[in-house]
């Protein structure tokens, strides 16, 4: 990486702890973040009918993001 990209990726960076079961991104709120995870797992699910379907996990050095604001 270029030392401009490293200065730009310092300056748009946040280091953030969250304890387990946290929820990253929550329904219907929009979220313009996106999460290195540096240090434990995600699990991405869709609650259908009231059950929660997994859909994915993340693991240490994985980004996280919401799909819905990708788009």
């Amino acid at each position: 990486m270029s030392d401009k990209t490293i200065q730009t990726l310092k300056e748009n960076v946040t280091l953030c702890h969250f304890p387990k079961k946290h929820l990253l991104i929550k329904a219907d709120i929009f979220c313009k973040s996106a999460y290195f995870i540096e240090q434990g797992m995600t699990r991405s699910f869709w609650l259908v009918n009231g059950e929660e379907i997994t859909t994915s996990f993340a693991y240490e050095g994985s980004i996280v993001f919401s799909m819905d604001e990708l788009y």
